[in-house]
């Protein structure tokens, strides 16, 4: 297990990728498994919640997320509640995207505009490249509900072959995001492990999405 990450350079405007070559935080070690001629995996979960006032008890999005998880007959291993501090916070990431099994680590609190909101840095400091696309579907989602959503500061990136999403710290709001991009999870662990899209499938779209309109109703 690599140390913990406030021990490194400061590397602020170095690319993600530059970044990771820097200072180790590839994960070149790890089997990488070929999907492409098997049924997409279910993911396995770590749960991190970014927070300075709730404890594990408090944790009400926590907690529904590990139930949204359990749902859909997927497991999260671990859960675990950190301060809003940059370091603590890229420490836990990293640690829980380096072991072994764990698929998906979903962040829960600290993307707004708050002073103590460092979580989308402290992801990107740990990562290797980003994947817009799920947190823009996030934020998507969350504008049908209130126009705060695009106040929302949420990535998504990717540390070796592990996915990193920044979900809300309110547990309406981290269920609404969910919903928005569950269903895509096991065809991002597919594809991290080498999968390819599958040819003529048809793709279910999101939740109150419409094609000829393009945004959530």
């Amino acid at each position: 297990m690599r140390p913990a990450c406030p021990s490194e350079p400061d590397l602020k405007g170095t690319p993600l990728t530059e970044r990771s070559a820097a200072t180790g935080l590839g994960r070149e070690s790890r089997p990488v498994h070929d999907h492409r001629h098997h049924e997409e995996p279910n993911p396995v979960f770590a749960i991190l919640t970014c927070s300075d006032t709730r404890s594990k008890k408090e944790d009400s999005a926590g907690a529904a997320l590990e139930e949204l998880i359990a749902e859909r007959g997927w497991t999260c291993v671990e859960r675990v509640v950190v301060v809003d501090d940059r370091a603590a916070i890229s420490a836990q990431i990293a640690r829980l995207a380096d072991m072994d099994g764990i698929d998906i680590v979903l962040t829960c609190g600290g993307s707004g505009l708050s002073p103590r909101d460092v979580t989308p840095e402290a992801t990107l400091d740990v990562c290797d490249r980003t994947v817009p696309g799920i947190a823009e579907g996030m934020r998507a989602c969350s504008m049908a509900v209130t126009p705060r959503a695009m106040l929302s500061r949420a990535v998504c990136a990717q540390r070796g072959s592990t996915l990193v999403i920044n979900l809300p710290g309110s547990e309406k709001a981290a269920r609404e995001n969910w919903d928005a991009v569950a269903s895509v999870l096991p065809h991002a662990v597919s594809m991290m492990a080498g999968g390819k899209h599958p040819e003529n499938e048809a793709v279910a779209l999101p939740p109150r999405y419409t094609a000829e309109h393009g945004y959530f109703n």
